[in-house]
């Protein structure tokens, strides 16, 4: 992403991690040529600066970024949010970008894993797994360029070591999901 155009859906976030060091539109906007937010929440005042548009990602079709050129759209844990995904993808095509980069938490990854309780925030509507994820995208015709796991736990414990070094024997357990994808 360095030096490119970017779109950054879904960029406010939690409230506490604007402006910090883990701010994905932070870290961004400090590589990125150019950068566009799009948020259904209001862009706090404290956020001088930064371009950001207040709108429903799913109705993306609406704005006037259709006319924009972005080399890379992000949609940073912004896709297990969403009512309706598909709409989101399909309006989607109707902007004009090189690649889409899509993260998630992974439902797979032991991080999630309890005994007869779900582990699923208030304010999500879906959990994927990287083959749904997949699907969902190429069934919308997009093409999966890469594909990969992440780990981003504080391994601050017992616990978190297990689950990294499980992580590091099957990838596939990472608690985040990245998928890059063109259409």
């Amino acid at each position: 992403m360095f030096k490119q155009n970017c779109l950054d859906l879904g960029c406010i976030q939690d409230t506490h991690l604007i402006l910090g060091p883990n701010w994905l539109h932070s870290k961004i906007y400090f590589k990125a040529k150019t950068l566009i937010g799009v948020d259904i929440k209001k862009k706090p005042e404290n956020l001088i600066g930064y371009n950001i548009l207040q709108h429903n990602i799913e109705h993306l079709s609406d704005t006037p970024l259709t006319k924009v050129e972005f080399d890379t759209i992000v949609a940073g844990d912004i896709i297990e949010h969403l009512f309706n995904p598909g709409l989101f993808l399909d309006g989607l095509k109707s902007m004009m970008f090189k690649e889409l980069v899509i993260s998630t938490p992974n439902v797979m990854s032991p991080k999630y894993w309890t005994l007869g309780k779900e582990q699923c925030r208030d304010d999500h509507t879906c959990w994927y797994s990287m083959k749904t994820l997949t699907q969902l995208l190429e069934m919308k015709g997009y093409i999966v360029v890469d594909k990969t796991y992440g780990f981003d736990q504080t391994i601050n414990g017992i616990r978190p070591l297990i689950k990294y070094l499980l992580y590091k024997l099957l990838p596939q357990t990472g608690n985040r999901l990245l998928i890059t994808a063109t259409t």
